[in-house]
């Protein structure tokens, strides 16, 4: 008489993939050592019998659920220079034209486009007043025409 029982065997978890819960009860999907990952199977935490693995799995899940709170609150937009990288004039770049002009607080800053140059730069207006005074001019004059046209 064959005193194995098919229900008794014991199977190791080679890893955990997933957990879920199910009738209010969690559940792991397991691939066992051995086997084929079509024989990966869903099994209810009070049969998985290997406490390192499921906190292993648990710590990575807190790890990439941590990294996308993080990522969500990360600017979209990544700077096109490094924090200590020249950018306009400090680059020696040529103003060509200011194309915009914005209020950040109570500093008024312009929108410039720096001739041979894809990216355009903002600069304060002060710098703007010191560094390129006609274009500031010229800009002022091109809005004021712009305005005068639309209101009038």
């Amino acid at each position: 008489m064959d005193t194995n029982n098919a229900e008794d065997e014991m199977y190791d978890v080679e890893k955990i993939l997933d957990v879920r819960v199910r009738d209010g009860k969690k559940e792991y999907f397991l691939k066992w050592t051995g086997w084929a990952s079509s024989f990966n199977s869903w099994e209810k935490e009070e049969n998985v019998n290997c406490p390192e693995l499921i906190a292993t799995y648990e710590e990575k899940q807190r790890r990439r659920a941590d990294a996308e709170e993080r990522a969500r609150h990360e600017p979209k937009v990544k700077p096109l220079f490094g924090p200590n990288e020249p950018t306009g004039f400090d680059a020696g770049l040529t103003p060509e034209a200011i194309t915009g002009v914005t209020k950040i607080g109570s500093e008024i800053i312009y929108f410039v486009k720096w001739k041979n140059e894809i990216p355009h730069g903002i600069i304060p207006s002060h710098v703007a007043e010191q560094k390129c005074p006609q274009l500031v001019i010229e800009y002022m004059e091109r809005n004021l025409r712009n305005n005068s046209q639309i209101s009038g």
